[in-house]
């Protein structure tokens, strides 16, 4: 019996050992994801149409991805960021980022989401 209860005792410690760990690891940077994620949503959402893309970085920081695509004869820049926070052990998915577009020429927004981006990205 006291075998039982020593192996017991040590596989709590053992379990609440790990369970800290993971936390630390997974649960923490969650969390801080979740507050950068609603600062630069707050951010976008104060943005306007014509904001030039060197206060958007110096607003944002560095985008998380960025794509070039031809609309007529303009080059479109699309530069994303994190809006939405992935789940602890999932994959991030499309909604995961918002693109903002920049008219290349004038290096101002002209656009934003995925709604533009799809009908941007998607011709031929």
């Amino acid at each position: 019996m006291k075998k039982v209860i020593i192996f017991l005792a040590a596989l709590a410690i053992i379990l609440g050992i790990a369970g800290y760990w993971i936390y630390q690891k997974y649960a923490i940077n969650y969390f801080k994801q979740l507050e950068l994620v609603k600062n630069i949503n707050t951010k976008i959402a104060s943005m306007k149409i014509g904001t030039p893309r060197s206060s958007i970085l110096k607003m944002l920081g560095k985008p998380e991805k960025i794509e070039v695509y031809m609309l007529g004869d303009q080059a479109v820049e699309f530069i994303f960021f994190r809006t939405k926070v992935t789940p602890l052990f999932g994959k991030d998915t499309e909604d995961s980022f918002t693109p903002l577009a920049i008219e290349s020429s004038k290096g101002v927004m002209i656009n934003w989401g995925n709604k533009f981006y799809l009908e941007v990205s998607s011709r031929k």
